[in-house]
């Protein structure tokens, strides 16, 4: 540890091999908390590199249960981060995908920097959230749709989770949640708060075998793509070049027009607008995001086709169907 230290210090890169052997010592407890916490802030300080994000990523992967899908599935999961505390874009996107045929395996938390979390929203809905593998593999071939709580499936963050707390900074965690999914998709729609790590992410992903990831980043900082910025996409496909380009809404709206608030306002937000009845603002702001993950799905060939889709989709009560649908099973 004194020499990763050092080298840190001096801005340096730790090595795989290095970064394996204190990822197994994380994800064990066997590292001192302390030093747990120089390393963290270190590696922050210096900036975490494609290679090191990778190998941490391998070990907590080693580390989680996994949970087997009958069919492949996407994901789509911000970072967080971005102290905005929008509606639960990400979440309400899974619906409206799911209920035009999209296969979804959601992977989450509950808050964490804003008032109310994916996790949080969907207990309020009335969605049960199921601990084992089996159970969430059951739900998943009845609907199509599984929702993933984090803690129930990486024991190795009871270690890790209250370093994190403990230092309550911006530190490599942050941003590893969509990339540890225990369903293992390989297509996913992330939102990253941070545009540098962004680019990063999609790099780490596709080195560890996914097939098509689009990351997002707003100009206003949103880890969504918004409807008051434009937002840059990082477009990754298996065996092609990095894809770069720009996602403008229909119409610009503030912030303020999808501003989330605790969990009781998140959960009638989400029913009004799944029943078909959000405003304009709501729906251009889920139809952007659902119309990603419609695409990287291959329900549509392209995002404008998914946007439409999902679009559509929000003048009628499908999305509002497939929620009740999850809630029976």
């Amino acid at each position: 540890m004194k020499d990763v230290l050092s080298k840190l210090v001096k801005k340096q890169n730790v090595s795989a091999d290095e970064m394996t052997a204190i990822g197994e010592a994380l994800a064990t407890g066997k590292l001192d908390p302390a030093l747990s916490g120089a390393f963290l802030l270190g590696l922050a300080a210096k900036g975490e590199s494609v290679e090191e994000i990778s190998a941490l990523v391998q070990v907590l992967r080693a580390h989680m249960t996994p949970v087997p899908l009958s069919e492949n599935a996407i994901d789509t999961c911000g970072t967080g981060g971005d102290r905005v505390s929008t509606i639960n874009a990400s979440t309400l996107s899974a619906f409206v995908i799911a209920a035009l045929g999209g296969k979804v395996a959601k992977h989450g938390n509950r808050a964490i920097s804003s008032k109310c979390g994916s996790f949080d929203v969907l207990e309020a809905l009335g969605v049960k959230i199921i601990p084992s593998a089996s159970g969430v593999e059951s739900a998943f071939a009845a609907t199509g749709l599984a929702f993933l709580f984090a803690p129930h499936f990486h024991p190795a963050f009871q270690y890790i989770g209250p370093i994190r707390k403990a230092l309550d900074i911006r530190t490599i965690f942050n941003f590893l949640g969509p990339l540890l999914n225990p369903a293992g998709v390989t297509r996913q729609v992330i939102g990253v708060s941070s545009r540098p790590m962004a680019e990063k992410l999609g790099q780490v992903l596709m080195a560890l075998g996914s097939e098509h990831v689009i990351l997002v980043s707003s100009d206003d900082g949103l880890d969504e793509v918004s409807v008051a910025a434009p937002t840059l996409a990082f477009e990754f496909k298996r065996n092609r070049a990095m894809n770069e380009f720009v996602i403008q809404p229909s119409k610009i709206f503030s912030l303020a027009d999808v501003k989330g608030g605790d969990v009781a306002y998140n959960a009638e937000a989400a029913k009004r607008i799944l029943k078909g009845e959000g405003t304009p603002a709501e729906k251009e702001f889920i139809s952007l995001n659902a119309g990603l993950g419609l695409y990287v799905a291959g329900i549509v060939p392209s995002f404008q086709e998914g946007k439409k889709m999902a679009e559509d989709s929000l003048s009628t009560d499908t999305a509002f169907k497939k929620l009740e649908e999850i809630i029976r099973v």
